[in-house]
């Protein structure tokens, strides 16, 4: 056999495992490779320095030979192969992530998916300290120092105590804070058409049609009870404590009391 029908039974080899494999099912993919690891782990573990030195010497020397042999339709068919498989490799992985993070599931192991694996936030700038991800811009943040923004505020109180549980509510409100939240609300939220309906797990919601923020009037109308914005115009804040306390049930008055005087002393809009 010469070198050209050596090579070319072995492109047909591999577009016949290529094809076997485009087939294959998400399960059964990972356990051959699973498989093939272990097997390869095994046989690596068991061999001396002189024998992993002379597979690395062996395996780069085939290599060479076989590229050096190529002719130049060889080459471009085993280029072409290698950029199918990158390819189908790509595609399979995306394609079986496709609407995952809508339908979590708990027993799938994300990280073996480079796609969706952008790291931690250990790269920081140089110029305004910024923590990054790797694979982000250097002049993503501050435009290499081009941009100078003044520092944060501190928080007033009591909610930079609440927040870094310094507070005697603290484990309360941050165990309750949506609804501490819901309880200064200005609108409501609303869609065009009805929410669409979920199963199992769901950390996130669906809507369907245009999204509204409902502000309403700014007075209640009559034999109606204040809600949402119309809150901040009762009496007194006594009055509103109360009024947030009875929509939101399970707050507690005096903090109620204590964030809607933060507000009133720190906000402008309030």
């Amino acid at each position: 056999m010469t070198a050209e029908e050596t090579e070319e039974r072995r492109s047909d080899d591999r577009l016949r495992a290529i094809a076997r494999r485009n087939n294959e099912s998400f399960e059964i993919k990972n356990q051959r490779q699973a498989t093939d690891r272990l097997r390869t782990l095994n046989s690596r573990a068991t061999e001396s320095n002189e024998q992993r030195q002379r597979r690395v010497h062996c395996n780069a020397l085939v290599s060479q030979n076989r590229i050096g042999a190529e002719t130049f339709d060889a080459r471009r068919n085993r280029l072409q192969l290698e950029r199918v498989r990158q390819g189908t490799l790509m595609a399979s992985n995306w394609l079986y992530l496709k609407d995952k993070a809508l339908h979590y599931d708990p027993n799938l192991d994300y990280p073996d998916f480079p796609q969706i694996v952008i790291g931690s936030m250990l790269s920081k700038c140089t110029f305004c300290g910024a923590l990054k991800f790797e694979a982000e811009a250097s002049g993503l943040c501050c435009s290499n120092g081009k941009v100078s923004l003044p520092e944060l505020p501190q928080l007033p109180e009591p909610f930079k105590s609440l927040l870094e549980g310094n507070h005697p509510k603290s484990k309360e409100f941050l165990s309750m804070i949506r609804k501490y939240n819901s309880s200064f609300q200005m609108t409501s939220f609303g869609t065009s058409l009805p929410m669409l309906n979920s199963t199992g797990f769901m950390p996130t919601f669906r809507i369907q049609g245009q999204v509204y923020h409902k502000a309403g009037s700014l007075m209640s109308l009559p034999n109606e009870e204040a809600k949402f914005l119309q809150i901040y115009f009762l009496v007194n804040e006594e009055v509103e404590a109360k009024r947030r306390c009875t929509l939101i049930p399970g707050t507690t008055k005096s903090l109620i009391e204590s964030l809607q005087k933060m507000l009133h002393e720190n906000n402008h809009y309030v």
